[in-house]
């Protein structure tokens, strides 16, 4: 090393790292990451080696560990949470795709919005009628349309051609729901973070004859936004592949389910 690294070139690479350190914004932790490599190099080569190896073998750790892994870091680091300022509830989000979601069903306590009890609201949101639903996600942030859905269920295996169809679809649930709380979580994969739980729905007279809160424990029910006066309601069930999607024409349904917003762009 002392043969190929002269005065000069260290001067140079030692220049170009002091440069670096305090001017890239992009390395906002390099500055006292390399200080701390600095001295516990210094101390530990000083008893066995010449300050020449010493500079040496810093400049290889910072120029070919550090640098590098450090940019890598802060350029793919993503934003993971959201704060509702309305309530002040904080959500995982995640990027699917080209869609950011959040990774939580939507526990604000809009108009026309039911809940099991408060105690599991925090684990499992809240259940909106379609028509709340359409207003209930904060700003900057908007239910989940048709498109995004079909294109989330997509990126989890759904064949892109079952999206124009209803009924069961796909064998892509296990795959989007979390691998936990579920009867049969080992069945659950939760491919790519989306979480989906088991939080139930609530029919009223006008969907069933039985009134009242069901599936909770092994079931989940999703809305979308309507389009031209038409929202989608899709349904997964413990142990079943499929994800039910079933239109609901004049958003006079009954049902309350769960919602999932995805931040505008």
């Amino acid at each position: 090393m002392l043969s190929i690294m002269n005065t000069s070139n260290l001067k140079k690479v030692i220049d170009f790292i002091r440069i670096v350190n305090f001017n890239d914004v992009k390395l906002p932790l390099l500055k006292s990451i390399s200080l701390f490599n600095l001295e516990i190099l210094y101390f530990m080569i000083k008893l066995f080696f010449s300050i020449d190896i010493m500079v040496g073998g810093l400049l290889i750790f910072l120029g070919f560990v550090g640098v590098s892994d450090i940019h890598n870091n802060c350029s793919n680091q993503q934003e993971t949470t959201f704060v509702d300022v309305r309530d002040g509830e904080s959500y995982n989000i995640i990027t699917i795709g080209t869609d950011t979601w959040m990774a939580e069903n939507l526990r604000y306590q809009a108009p026309g919005s039911l809940v099991y009890s408060d105690s599991l609201v925090h684990k499992y949101g809240r259940l909106y009628t379609i028509t709340a639903a359409q207003l209930a996600c904060p700003d900057r942030w908007h239910l989940a349309t048709e498109r995004e859905w079909n294109n989330l269920e997509i990126e989890h295996g759904m064949p892109a051609q079952d999206s124009i169809l209803g009924g069961w679809r796909g064998e892509h649930a296990p795959s989007m729901r979390a691998s936990f709380d579920w009867p049969h979580p080992e069945l659950n994969t939760n491919t790519l973070g989306f979480k989906v739980l088991p939080a139930g729905y609530y029919f009223d007279e006008t969907v069933s004859d039985w009134q009242g809160f069901d599936g909770l424990g092994y079931s989940a029910a999703f809305w979308s936004s309507t389009i031209d006066g038409v929202g989608y309601a899709r349904f997964m069930f413990d142990e079943k592949n499929f994800v039910n999607k079933w239109p609901d024409t004049y958003n006079d349904s009954g049902a309350s389910l769960s919602c999932r917003c995805v931040k505008d762009k």
